[in-house]
């Protein structure tokens, strides 16, 4: 898993002008805002929000297959960003906040719906929560925090979860009750993988938070 995670300074910036890629270029000339990658995150942010709003309207497969789509952004971002060398500090900081809003946003929606249980809401709440203490933590302290191999695999297992949970509503909704019973228990598993993994994560950020600042 390629990890969307940049050093202290953007990687063009340490490459001669003349020797940038056309991508670097742009990235240098917009201060990092225009570059492949975060052009991938905001096209995945808009469909995950215009999932999420068809969700709430009972357009439920239509939704689901959105907010798929959607989050699939959030699994080629790092590649695309090291492919074209505009790994930046400010693309890590993009991409992390792109995941927590698109989180905030869905679980409400996801329960309201009755297609994500309470129970599942409320592990991914409190993890999250918790790694943003840590996070605020570390930025006071002047600590660096990076997101971790660890948290991208539990949030991808939050989110398979999260998918395979609008699966199973969308069969169910089509007349298909054992292909919903079937997304349910991929759902289950999902949910509870990421549950073992999550103090795992949250006792990374906190190690990394209180870690010595040089």
């Amino acid at each position: 898993m390629n990890l969307h995670r940049s050093g202290k300074e953007a990687q063009w910036e340490s490459v001669e002008p003349e020797d940038r890629n056309v991508f670097q270029t742009v990235a240098a000339k917009t201060n990092g805002i225009v570059t492949p990658a975060n052009a991938v995150d905001a096209i995945g942010a808009g469909l995950v929000a215009s999932g999420l709003k068809d969700i709430s309207r009972n357009n439920t497969a239509k939704g689901v297959v959105k907010v798929g789509l959607g989050r699939i952004a959030d699994l080629v971002d790092g590649f695309i960003a090291e492919r074209t060398g505009t790994k930046s500090p400010l693309g890590e900081g993009l991409d992390v906040i792109i995941d927590k809003t698109e989180t905030a946003g869905a679980l409400p929606v996801l329960v309201k719906a009755d297609i994500l249980p309470k129970s599942v809401a409320g592990m991914i709440v409190a993890q999250n929560m918790a790694n943003t203490a840590f996070s605020a933590v570390a930025k006071q302290r002047g600590a660096e925090i990076h997101p971790s191999r660890e948290g991208k695999i539990t949030m991808f297992g939050q989110w398979a979860a999260i998918g395979f949970y609008g699966l199973a509503a969308a069969a169910r909704s089509g007349d298909a009750p054992r292909i919903a019973d079937g997304m349910e228990i991929v759902a289950d598993v999902c949910a509870a993988t990421t549950t073992v993994l999550a103090p795992q994560v949250v006792s990374g950020y906190a190690r990394d938070a209180f870690a010595p600042v040089a």
